[in-house]
């Protein structure tokens, strides 16, 4: 009788390190915990998850909570974000008081204007480090990419947050509407593709394999019903392409 072969070892998501953890995708800090819902919720249903390694989960802890402050302070955003606003953040400033300062260090007047009625109110836009936001999400694209497909994708991809624009400098009108430009092309490409998400209040993704020379896969991530993102993964012979500017504000 023969002996089974042994299947291979997992190994992370990200690299070819061991898997020691499983990594959530989206982060787990993302979805609130069952005490700051009303009771019967439950947005933890069913979560995604991947293998990884240390480095590639719990080393980046810090990095996946900023992503959180950043994506729930957008104005567009569902009552669920305002949830994590009010418990889990207020509690994160009430243990680190100078969280606050950090969160709200650069702030700009900005006048917003009520959809439904017309009127215009005053408000302010917070900028927050952009990098460091692509960053964490393009891992969040990357553990995506691995869960639908089964494969690592080891090349770039570029990644669009749509919630963070620019209010300050010459080029600002001109990125803007380019991000315009942007949405409105991917909100088309994905009209007939699922909505597919177990949690949809917080997170759900749109994927589309595409034939284009340089570009397989595109994928646009929405976060609370109001930050989208947008994901173009690209084959070697395209990153050369130009990158996204790392200056962004979120409103």
């Amino acid at each position: 009788m023969s002996t089974p072969k042994k299947k291979p070892p997992a190994t992370c998501y990200m690299c070819s390190a061991a898997k020691t953890s499983v990594e959530h995708v989206p982060p787990r800090c993302l979805f609130p915990k069952a005490k700051d819902v009303p009771p019967g919720t439950n947005t933890r249903f069913q979560m995604i998850t991947v293998p990884a390694c240390d480095t590639h989960n719990g080393a980046k802890s810090h990095d996946d909570e900023y992503l959180m402050y950043a994506l729930v302070i957008g104005i567009l955003n569902n009552a669920t974000a305002d949830l994590q606003v009010q418990t889990k953040i207020q509690r994160a400033i009430a243990k680190n008081p100078t969280l606050a300062r950090v969160l709200t260090a650069h702030q700009v007047p900005v006048k917003l204007e009520e959809i439904q009625t017309g009127t215009w109110r005053d408000g302010v836009a917070l900028r927050v480090d952009a990098a460091r936001v692509r960053k964490s999400l393009e891992q969040v694209g990357r553990a995506l990419y691995f869960h639908l497909f089964g494969e690592k994708w080891l090349d770039d991809i570029q990644v669009h947050p749509l919630f963070l624009i620019e209010l300050e400098g010459e080029d600002a009108p001109a990125f803007n509407a380019n991000l315009e430009t942007l949405r409105e092309s991917i909100e088309e490409l994905m009209k007939s593709e699922p909505v597919e998400g177990s949690n949809p209040d917080v997170f759900t993704y749109q994927v589309k394999r595409v034939d284009w020379p340089e570009i397989p896969c595109v994928m646009q991530l929405t976060f609370f019903e109001g930050s989208k993102v947008v994901m173009l993964f690209r084959k070697p012979s395209a990153q050369s392409a130009a990158q996204v500017p790392a200056a962004g504000q979120a409103i």
